[in-house]
């Protein structure tokens, strides 16, 4: 797609910044409603996190039963009445997703031979969770990975429709006119524009890449996967209108690499199954393949209660011979960051990106960690594996660590995206302190998701496109009261 329209309207009635899932479903049904509309987006390309996702989709199979399992994730920080919403229009969203030509197939996480694995449910031990189905994903006619053809049918039916698109073009400032309507300056390059609109829909993505931010609302130093022109343009616009904010400490996160030299975080995974996670004491702390890989990056953030500190960032991924070269240790997913990773990680070790050693001791000593310690780890942990009598740890998949040499590199939980912003209610409609509607203001997608720190998986998308499609909806009315 070029980088504008030859011509971009001045005055529209739904003016949606930000061009990812939420933002194309909250233009595409703001135009299907009869509004004029017109998409802003930051980044010279579009998609978002959509596009860098691995493409979930979470369809409904027990409305009544998965209330109650998002209720109990919700832990009270989300009204019932929008998740009922959110649960009720899914099945017709999809149905729209298909509608664009989109053919929905399953996702069989446990197809995926690498680890962290991809669970049906991120969390099987809360109530309600035998009622949630399991994920879909768009299929990939093209090998394209799963979000890359989620994004492909949302922007061909933005061009489908001639929705005008300004590309490379950062919102700065939105104000209320006299009239109820917005004016907002929008820059490209050197250059400045106005635009007016009946309606605002902020789908601006999160604050992953505002450190500031994210020291102040999550409380935690987390680096981010995810487009970079996510820096809370959308979060800090909604307080400037008047907004409520919500849900800033929640997070979706999974694991990663942040290593000197290489352009962004790199996402972590493992071939097989012989490696463990240790922390900064040598011990293991979690079932490293049973979790869920949305659930894991929790395990990782919990302080020590003696000394306050996070023991377990960076906590460190120790392998050995087989699993090094059974595959990379690094997922091209998430990131628009270029990795380049070789195949069976020599290059990587020969770089010293990887640390190695022929001896757990050795490789303790390199890692700066206790050396008797981390021995007694590895011993008592592949001792479970050769009795095959399960683990401390509830761990099923038991391979050892037992083939010189070893590795080791340090892993940290690493944002894919915030869920703070705006408070919204099931219609997209933004809220301030006191509860009341703020006319005419709207918000979509991770920009004040619906979700708190129990990420459910699968979930940020589908809201995504159920968000943006109520969001555009309803701000189309706003032409019409």
């Amino acid at each position: 797609m070029s980088d504008a329209p030859t011509t971009v309207p001045g005055e529209v009635d739904v003016l949606v910044l930000g061009y990812g899932g939420a933002g194309a479903s909250a233009a595409m049904t703001a135009h299907d409603s009869g509004a004029t509309t017109l998409l802003v987006e930051a980044g010279r390309q579009a998609g978002g996190n959509t596009r860098a996702s691995g493409g979930s989709l979470r369809p409904v199979q027990d409305p009544q039963g998965a209330l109650q399992y998002l209720e109990h994730l919700a832990q009270g920080e989300t009204p019932s009445r929008m998740l009922e919403a959110f649960l009720a229009e899914t099945p017709r969203t999809l149905r729209w997703l298909e509608s664009l030509g989109a053919e929905l197939v399953p996702l069989d996480g446990r197809a995926i031979s690498s680890y962290p694995r991809i669970t049906d449910v991120t969390y099987s031990g809360v109530p309600g969770a035998d009622a949630m189905a399991g994920r879909l994903r768009v299929a990939s006619p093209r090998g394209e990975l799963g979000g890359e053809a989620l994004w492909n049918v949302l922007e061909a039916g933005v061009a489908a429709r001639g929705i005008p698109v300004l590309l490379g073009a950062r919102a700065r400032t939105a104000v209320r006119r006299t009239d109820g309507s917005f004016r907002v300056v929008v820059q490209t390059g050197a250059d400045e524009r106005e635009v007016v609109a009946r309606a605002l829909v902020l789908a601006l993505g999160g604050f992953g890449h505002a450190a500031d931010l994210v020291e102040d609302f999550v409380g935690h130093p987390l680096v981010a996967f995810g487009p970079p022109q996510n820096r809370g343009d959308g979060l800090l616009m909604a307080q400037a209108l008047g907004a409520d904010l919500w849900h800033t400490p929640a997070v979706a996160a999974t694991l990663g690499y942040v290593l000197d030299g290489v352009d962004g975080p790199v996402r972590h995974q493992s071939p097989a199954a012989g490696f463990v996670y240790v922390d900064s004491s040598g011990e293991r702390f979690v079932d490293e393949t049973g979790t869920d890989f949305h659930a894991l990056p929790m395990a990782f953030l919990k302080a020590d209660a003696r000394t306050g500190r996070y023991l377990r960032m960076p906590s460190y991924f120790v392998f050995d011979e087989r699993t090094r070269a059974a595959g990379p240790i690094a997922n091209g997913g998430l990131t628009w960051a270029d990795i380049d990773w070789s195949e069976d990680n020599a290059r990587e070790v020969e770089a010293g990106l990887i640390a190695t050693s022929t001896t757990i001791a050795g490789l303790a000593e390199t890692l700066g960690l206790d050396a008797a310690t981390l021995e007694r780890t590895i011993g008592r942990y592949n001792e479970g594996c050769a009795r095959r009598d399960g683990d401390a740890l509830g761990r099923q998949d038991l391979e050892p660590v037992a083939e010189p040499p070893f590795y080791a590199v340090p892993v940290t939980p690493v944002l894919v995206n915030t869920q703070g912003g705006p408070r919204r209610d099931e219609h997209g409609r933004v809220l301030g302190p006191d509860g009341t509607v703020i006319p005419g203001l709207y918000a979509a997608g991770e920009l004040g998701s619906m979700w708190g720190q129990m990420y459910p998986g699968a979930g940020n998308l589908t809201e995504a496109l159920v968000s943006g499609r109520a969001a555009g909806r309803h701000a189309a009315g706003e032409m019409r009261s």
